[in-house]
């Protein structure tokens, strides 16, 4: 017998009267992997790629904190301190639903948590994120985190998995010894994704992003992104699809020598490769890179992309998992301190504003500073500025921000847009979020929002939502 949702299955036989119940109440427990049916070839069917700008904020359940690394004991698959679900399922699993709720009301409404289920040290990170999990933890979230789901149906959550897929393992475990890309074309490689992808949509998931899938220009990632077995969940990869590009004259042999002397970091050996994105691959689905990772690139030389035509987010985070692992986090609205500070210095305000300026979709995490998280928001006209009058975010309102307020806004007044990034903001000069930029920008700002006397007067916009361009006439 079937459970009211097609992909969920009991396997123990009920009374009618224990139905009736079961029906009314809560849903039916997700089969085991093995017996998930795989789809039908009818099943799969095309998708357009719609780009969404929305910023989007990365939960990090895994940060690489393995045995004996970051103060955590018997922390075999790398998780947080806050997200043990291999040690208190219903305490992680509430940590998690308390993180986005913090996150749903400072304005965001795209949520992506980075491998629920963990990795085995050493090895890549596996497709399998949902059925790794125990069964009490699993059940958790097919009831604690689904209800929050149902409850905010405004909201896309889903997870960050691996791409590869694990042949002669099980293809729902974490071990991945013996991985390959999958093929789009392999009827086995294309049930395994769905395996793992489809129980995070029974719940109410809207997203999926796929680690380390832009290899071969990322054709199986944009295979499956255009025909795949599950409507309601979008998907997008990691990282950008790039190829090397040496300066005339400069040869693998002297490239990072050429990369110090221009001053570009090489801390990553493939940082002196001079990588330029590929522009098909790039447009055709979403895509996600760390911003660790695009300094070993030279994001800065890359063209300002599409903002029509473009999805292409940056973590606002480190690359190693130490940088992750020393941060904190917010959960029910507190600060959880995860015992240090990061290697790398947090993304700043300044660099989030560049990288937004070149049409980079900003992700910021949970354990993300306070300047990026302003950024975000002045960007994208979401959630609450603090302190509106300190336009130039030098932490003092005074003369210096009127000045600052009215150099952008000459810049800005009368045009429709940005063209990186399509609508303008609160950054631009549009302080009442009408989507332009002019007179009444001017006046509100100098007469509310900004004061003479030093004080600071917030600035609530509405939750993050796609915002249309300004119309002039």
């Amino acid at each position: 017998m079937q459970c009211w949702h097609t992909r969920m299955r009991c396997t123990m036989p009920l009374s009618w009267t224990l139905w009736l119940v079961l029906l009314t109440s809560v849903p039916c427990a997700l089969s085991s992997c093995s017996e998930y049916p795989c789809p039908d070839s009818d099943a799969y069917h095309p998708h357009t790629f719609v780009p969404d700008r929305r910023p989007v904020l990365a939960l990090q359940p895994w940060n690489g904190c393995f045995e004996g690394k970051c103060g955590l004991d018997g922390n075999k698959f790398g998780f947080a301190s806050w997200w043990r679900p291999d040690l208190n399922p219903p305490q992680a699993v509430g940590n998690l639903v308390g993180a986005l709720q913090d996150g749903y009301d400072q304005g965001f409404r795209r949520f992506v948590a980075w491998l629920p289920a963990g990795s085995l040290e050493d090895q890549c990170m596996s497709s399998a994120q949902w059925w790794p999990l125990s069964d009490a933890a699993r059940a958790e979230l097919n009831t604690t985190l689904r209800s929050w789901l149902t409850e905010h149906p405004d909201s896309q959550f889903g997870p960050y998995v691996g791409f590869d897929v694990s042949h002669g393992n099980s293809p729902c475990t974490l071990n991945m010894s013996n991985h390959v890309d999958p093929e789009m074309t392999n009827d086995t490689d294309r049930c395994i994704l769905h395996k793992t992808a489809a129980p995070w949509a029974d719940i109410g998931a809207k997203l999926i992003w796929y680690d380390a899938s832009s290899g071969n220009n990322g054709s199986n990632l944009i295979e499956m992104y255009h025909n795949r077995s599950y409507d309601q969940l979008s998907m997008g990869g990691e990282a950008v699809p790039a190829d090397q590009h040496l300066p005339p004259g400069v040869n693998n042999s002297d490239r990072c020598a050429h990369a110090q002397a221009l001053g570009h970091d090489i801390t990553y050996g493939d940082s002196c490769s001079y990588y330029l994105p590929k522009p098909t691959p790039s447009h055709a689905v979403p895509w996600i890179s760390n911003y660790m990772y695009l300094t070993c690139r030279n994001w800065g030389s890359w063209p300002v992309w599409n903002s029509l035509a473009s999805e292409i987010g940056v973590l606002l985070s480190g690359h190693t998992p130490c940088s992750l692992c020393l941060s904190d986090m917010m959960v029910n609205g507190t600060r959880i301190s995860q015992n240090g500070t990061c290697p790398y210095a947090a993304v700043g305000f300044d660099t989030a504003v560049a990288l937004h300026n070149r049409g980079w979709v900003l992700w910021p995490t949970n354990s993300t500073s306070g300047a990026t998280m302003e950024a975000a928001k002045r960007l994208n006209n979401f959630g609450t500025i603090a302190c509106g009058g300190d336009f130039n975010y030098d932490g003092v309102v005074n003369d210096s921000d009127k000045v600052a307020f009215r150099t952008r806004w000459q810049a800005w007044e009368g045009r429709t847009t940005d063209p990186a990034n399509g609508t303008l903001a609160f950054w631009h000069g549009d302080v009442n979020d009408d989507g332009c930029v002019n007179g009444a920008d001017l006046s509100l700002f100098e007469t509310s929002i900004w004061s003479s006397n030093g004080v600071c007067h917030p600035v609530k916009f509405k939750q993050s939502r796609p915002r249309p361009p300004c119309t002039i006439g």
